[in-house]
């Protein structure tokens, strides 16, 4: 069967010809035809003298073919397709030969140029009907140009190369795999294990020497290449970009943009989408941290990178904590330990024995220096400083205990502090009243820490909302 790519006409004639006939074409008389039919619209027509072979005729009649061919084929205003048996050729509508009736099936694309098929081979014959690339081919792609941006995947002995869409080789088949080159805009190929870099026309632009070529990103587009074992970066038209010293690289998606880590010599560091080194390697390791930082370690000590990988924290601590809902991180050094923010500036000083959880309501947290306890703030600053001997903050009524020496006092999240050398605070009513004591009796202060009662009292009940119940010499 003739077939007409890209120009969507497929036409085989059947003997009566109805497929192509115009039902009021003039037919001119023929000398012994046994039927005459029109064919397309160039006054052409064709002749039988027994139904089984046909000519092509011209308007006056005239003969401009013998009675050789099986079927004639309208294929468009200078060309016609014929078939003998089962072998096709294509012929002028001056009933010239342009290809011969010997091909087992024919192309033909915009370019005018023919695919050729012949006994499991294929070729290209240029729009004369000159063989421009021999039937030698197991496989020829397809030559139209707005496919393939002027280059075709030849295959022979199961190596491809490339021609241009007139059959002129741009590669010639020798490579065992070859990617060309629409999806990635940069094509390659490669002999046994071995990866070489084309451009998008086919052209070689590095030698075929590199253990792998793949995508590092696309904005903008940027090259890996794999050499003796080591990565570099190359530009899409094979130029280093770095040299080949990286243990791996990052591949960067469509439409990715900023940092991903890299490592050589067994280090860390970060690279962004346009191969520039903005972090060198000098990590062991580097993870995401919560809120989008890096964690950085190196030698057992940690530090941080924000999310253009410059260093905020550097890499000095045995342990960096999470951050609570105020963005603030624990930090230890040397078992001591101190606050930091989100911007890694240092908000306590790292000399504390310990730091406590932050209340769930008023953010503060205890600290311990020494054996001794104070009270920080929601953002690190000292409300309390470490002298007393306990300190608890805070209660649900957001009240705590504190004592210092044999005194017991309340404290509220402010860091006010409720302590006498007379007397012991031991509770506040929701009221703001105080519950002071002293040699077992007990009375009440106001949230200044004046008395309002004389601390004479065996017990002061239902210490809670309303007026407190008092007890004296049992009444």
């Amino acid at each position: 069967m003739l077939s007409i790519e890209k120009l969507i006409i497929v036409c085989v004639f059947m003997t009566a010809f109805m497929a192509h006939a115009s039902e009021e074409c003039i037919k001119p008389q023929v000398p012994n035809a046994s039927h005459v039919s029109c064919l397309g619209e160039d006054k052409l027509t064709v002749a039988t003298l027994d139904n089984t072979l046909w000519t092509l005729v011209n308007e006056k009649g005239e003969l401009l073919t013998d009675y050789v061919f099986d079927n004639i084929i309208y294929i468009n205003d200078t060309l016609i397709g014929v078939t003998k048996g089962n072998k096709e050729g294509i012929i002028n509508k001056q009933g010239e030969q342009i290809l011969p009736t010997v091909y087992d099936g024919i192309t033909l694309y915009d370019n005018h140029y023919f695919r050729l098929h012949q006994d499991g081979k294929y070729g290209v014959a240029d729009p004369l009907g000159n063989i421009v690339l021999p039937l030698e081919y197991d496989g020829i792609g397809s030559l139209d140009s707005d496919d393939n941006r002027n280059r075709v995947i030849i295959s022979k002995q199961q190596k491809r190369g490339l021609i241009d869409e007139e059959g002129n080789i741009i590669l010639p088949a020798k490579y065992d795999l070859l990617f060309c080159c629409r999806a990635t805009n940069y094509g390659k190929v490669a002999i046994g294990n071995l990866y070489g870099l084309i451009s998008l026309s086919g052209a070689p632009l590095t030698p075929v020497e590199y253990q792998s070529i793949e995508t590092f990103s696309y904005e903008p587009m940027i090259l890996k290449a794999k050499k003796q074992g080591k990565w570099g970066l190359m530009d899409v038209k094979g130029n280093v970009l770095h040299p080949f010293e990286f243990d791996q690289l990052p591949r960067f998606y469509p439409d990715e943009v900023g940092i991903e880590t890299f490592k050589k010599d067994g280090k860390i560091g970060f690279i962004n989408n346009e191969g520039k080194i903005v972090s060198s390697a000098n990590y062991d390791s580097i993870s995401i941290f919560d809120d989008k930082k890096y964690e950085l370690k190196n030698d057992n000590l940690y530090g941080l990178a924000d999310t253009a990988g410059q260093l905020i924290v550097p890499v000095e601590y045995d342990d960096i904590s999470l951050a609570d809902e105020q963005g603030l991180r624990v930090v230890e050094k040397n078992e001591k330990y101190g606050l930091i923010n989100g911007a890694g500036e240092i908000l306590l000083a790292v000399e504390y024995d310990k730091l406590g959880y932050p209340d769930d309501e008023s953010g503060v947290r205890t600290i311990r220096k020494e054996d001794k306890y104070g009270l920080i703030d929601r953002h690190g600053s000292i409300l309390i400083s470490p002298e007393y001997d306990m300190l608890i903050c805070c209660y649900a009524n957001g009240y705590g205990s504190i004592a210092k020496g044999n005194s017991q006092g309340v404290i509220d999240s402010s860091g006010k502090i409720y302590l006498s050398d007379d007397y012991d605070y031991e509770g506040v009513s929701p009221n703001g009243l105080l519950l002071v004591v002293r040699d077992g009796l007990q009375g009440l202060a106001n949230k200044e820490g004046q008395l309002i009662t004389p601390i004479i009292y065996e017990d002061i009940s239902q210490f809670s909302d309303g007026l407190p119940a008092v007890q004296k010499d049992d009444k």
